[in-house]
Order: structure tokens, then sequence, then C-alpha cells
């Protein structure tokens, strides 16, 4: 059973309480960290700390403590003590029996966010811009926003007038996304205007499989300076579906 010990968690971890109505234990342990230990993070030893017990500590941060098993016998403790200030030892025990099937101390992580942006001045008429590829990964949803002209720019008018968003996998299905309905009317200079959404893979006709976001002029005219796009993206890293 391993554990990660946080910095800025040191007192929960002692089990002294919350910060906000300490107990009289609560201000011995403030004291005698203050005076006789420092921070156990990232390594208790260096920072005066007195390890006893069988487990191990991985020094970092996070400072992580593993038990061998769930046996009581099989435990890590790091004690402090300061016999001119307290007759007693100060214990940091991270040790606690749990059921595992009830909590994960230590999971890998699935999904990953990014967020990317861009100005598209100069991109040619007819030109694609590969704008996101996580390939091999998989994106399980994105939300993307784009500035272009538009004939109508009040919400659910009009489409762009040029840029096209599109989703899926190169080279195997990639569908258009930015559409009418995804004009927010917003305007802050004329001949511009905003236009976002949100994709799901496998959802209104997206993709079950998305790695790429890619912008395509659609116009008859190089971009201008009016034109951006932005977008954030969940990425399932451990290609789950």
């Amino acid at each position: 059973m391993s554990k990660t010990v946080s910095a800025v968690c040191l007192l929960p971890l002692l089990g002294c309480g919350n910060h906000d109505d300490r107990s009289f234990a609560d201000e011995q342990v403030v004291a005698l960290v203050n005076v006789a230990c420092f921070d156990p993070v990232p390594d208790p030893l260096k920072a005066g700390w007195t390890k006893e017990g069988n487990g191990t500590a991985t020094v970092g941060t996070p400072l992580a403590l593993s038990d061998p098993s769930s046996a009581p016998s099989d435990f890590i403790n790091y004690f402090c003590a300061d016999s001119t200030i307290f007759a007693g030892d100060i214990v940091l025990t991270p040790h606690f029996t749990i059921a595992r099937h009830d909590i994960h101390f230590c999971q890998k992580l699935s999904h990953q966010f990014i967020a990317e942006s861009s100005l598209l001045a100069g991109l040619a008429p007819g030109a694609v811009f590969p704008f996101i590829d996580t390939t091999p990964h998989k994106i399980a949803q994105a939300h993307i926003a784009i500035t272009d002209s538009s004939s109508d720019c009040h919400p659910g008018s009009a489409p762009p007038d040029n840029i096209k968003i599109l989703v899926g996998q190169a080279g195997v299905a990639l569908v258009s996304v930015m559409d009418k309905t995804t004009n927010t009317g917003i305007s802050t200079t004329p001949g511009q205007c905003v236009f976002h959404v949100t994709i799901n893979a496998g959802q209104a006709g997206v993709p079950n499989t998305v790695t790429d976001i890619v912008v395509l002029n659609g116009g008859s005219a190089a971009l201008t300076g009016i034109n951006t796009v932005t977008a954030s993206a969940t990425v399932r890293v451990d290609n789950s579906d």
C-alpha cells in the first residue's frame, strides 16, 4: 500500500484536525514541526525526521511512503522528538487500514487536457492547417472557437464565410463541424464574428475516432488578421474508449 505526502497538507496527514479550529495537540504539532523538524517533503531524513518500520519511501515532490503490505506489522513511520519542548515524539505516520477496493492511492492518468490557439493570417484559399494532431492518442472531447467574417453575425444566423473546421482522423474520415448553429453573434470589430462548438467523439455525426482538428480555408482569398482558431481537448492517453 502506498500513499503520497503533500507539503501543503502536513497537519491533516498527522491527524491533527483542521487548521481553523486547532486543538492543543494541533498547536503542539505546529510548534514542534517549526522548531524541531522541517517540512518532510521532499526528504524527511534530511529534514530531521527519524524513520522506523520496514516500509519504503521515495523522496521527491510528492513524497511517496509505501507499506510492504496491509499487515499491522508492516508499516513506515517518521518521528520527530525535541526533549526541550515536549516529553514525547511527534509521529508522521500515513499508515492506516482500508479496503483495497475502496480507494486507489496511485492511479495512472487516463486523460490529458491540451489547449492551442493560432492566428490564421496568410492561409491560402483551399489550403488546410493541421491545427491539432494527437495521433496515436484519441480525442474524447474538444471545444473549438474561431473568428471569421459572416454574412450575418447574429446567434445561429449564418455560417463562417471562409473557415471550415474538420474533425476526425486524417486520411480516414473528417467531418465539418462549424455551421450557422455555432454562430455566437459576438463581434468586437466590423467583419469579424465569433463561432464555437463542442464536439464529442462518436456523437452528433462526429467519427468514433478523433485524432485531428483541421482548419480549411474554404474561401477564395487568403485569410487575414481577423481569422483565428482556439481549441481545447481532452485526450485519452491510454487510448481507452
